[in-house]
């Protein structure tokens, strides 16, 4: 697992070194795109070379009933992630045919800086996944828990009293619609 995350870490590290040299103004959007796809691509490789010749792994033909096992067997989970990710795409589209451009900025605005913040919690849970599945230890989820819900409780607090101040200092957004629908937005924080 650590040879996967510091590959993985150093790899799109250094795709984004390219970006400072080559792109110079917004019609370099393409390198942007390239760089951060050869990061993935860099990544990729190095595991691959490193399962194959550090821990002498082969890669094995998988036939296609096991792959089709696998997808009877993960398709909710599927749908779940698939109805996730058209409800966020799919609010702010419809907020834009309905309400135009201005009020679905805002709510894109208000949904990225609230999404930012809950992702601020993924590296935590991502490593203490393979330690609730090795040992069980249900103790350390409790407290996990009790300490990341206290943690997001004062940060909604702070959100909440200084949201006006965020929005104009992060965003330059200084209307009271805006704000309002981070206020909002920022509720998700508490669940």
């Amino acid at each position: 697992m650590a040879f996967v995350t510091i590959v993985s870490s150093v790899a799109k590290g250094l795709s984004f070194l390219p970006m400072f040299i080559f792109v110079r103004s917004s019609d370099d959007a393409n390198i942007v795109s390239i760089c951060y796809s050869g990061g993935f691509l860099l990544s990729a490789l190095v595991s691959f070379l490193l399962i194959r010749y550090r821990f002498k792994i082969k890669l094995v033909q998988i036939h296609s009933k096991d792959v089709l096992i696998s997808f009877k067997g993960s398709s909710l989970f599927f749908l779940s992630r698939v109805s996730a990710s058209t409800y966020s795409v799919g609010s702010t589209l419809v907020l834009n045919i309905i309400c135009g451009n201005v009020v679905s900025g805002y709510y894109d605005i208000s949904s990225k800086l609230v999404h930012a913040i809950t992702n601020l919690i993924n590296p935590i849970t991502q490593a203490l996944y393979p330690y609730m599945s090795s040992t069980g230890d249900t103790n350390v989820l409790k407290k996990f828990i009790y300490y990341g819900s206290c943690l997001f409780a004062l940060t909604f607090l702070i959100m909440e009293i200084f949201g006006d101040s965020i929005m104009e200092q992060l965003f330059g957004i200084t209307d009271e619609v805006a704000i309002n629908t981070f206020r909002i937005m920022n509720l998700v924080l508490l669940f």
